[in-house]
């Protein structure tokens, strides 16, 4: 996944205040009952994009809980990390 996080315009991240193995957990219990709609039926939902939907699984989900758990091993705070991004 780092080739595409590290495609991510810079100018497009934005911080988030997520409870990150919450959301993990829900991603990978929620994500195969989600895509199991993806029907051609559902192609017909208005403002839902199910490309994106489609592309929604278990790797996503690992990754983020991938670098949460290097952020947390870092030593950083939180204000030490948003500096070194800038």
């Amino acid at each position: 996944m780092l080739p595409e996080i590290q495609a991510v315009d810079p100018d497009k991240v934005r911080s988030v205040n997520v409870e990150v193995p919450t959301a993990v957990s829900r991603v990978l219990g929620a994500a195969p009952k989600i895509l199991a709609l993806c029907t051609d039926q559902g192609h017909k939902t208005p403002g839902i994009d199910f490309a994106s939907l489609r592309q929604l699984d278990e790797t996503y989900a690992y990754a983020l809980q991938e670098a949460h758990v290097r952020c947390l091993s870092s030593g950083k705070s939180p204000d030490e990390l948003r500096a070194l991004t800038e």
